[in-house]
């Protein structure tokens, strides 16, 4: 049983690695096909950026890990805002593990 506490006082942790796909289908409403691990992803939903900022509101109902918050927040705007140059170049590579606190 995990100890009780968080922030500070927590003493345990996790490490992962999170890797985000980018992918931008041809066409209105066509869709790429996902099968994912059921163990891992409760649902899967193709979204818009309004959307998804939308569906990420703390009033929302919908849980997400704290990990894809700290992305979306950090990273996921850039990338979508110049979606064709994140897809065709290695513009926002940076070799870096980054530490996600």
């Amino acid at each position: 049983m995990a100890p009780a506490g968080e922030g500070a006082d927590w003493s345990w942790g996790e490490h992962e690695m999170d890797y985000i796909l980018l992918v931008k289908v041809a066409g209105g409403g066509e869709h790429l096909g996902v099968v994912p691990n059921a163990e891992e992803v409760d649902a899967v939903k193709w979204v818009g950026r309004g959307q998804l900022k939308q569906m990420m509101r703390e009033d929302s109902g919908l849980q997400w890990s704290p990990w894809f918050r700290i992305i979306e927040k950090e990273f996921l705007g850039r990338w979508w805002d110049d979606l064709d140059k994140a897809l065709t170049s290695e513009a926002y590579v940076d070799g870096k593990i980054h530490t996600i606190l």
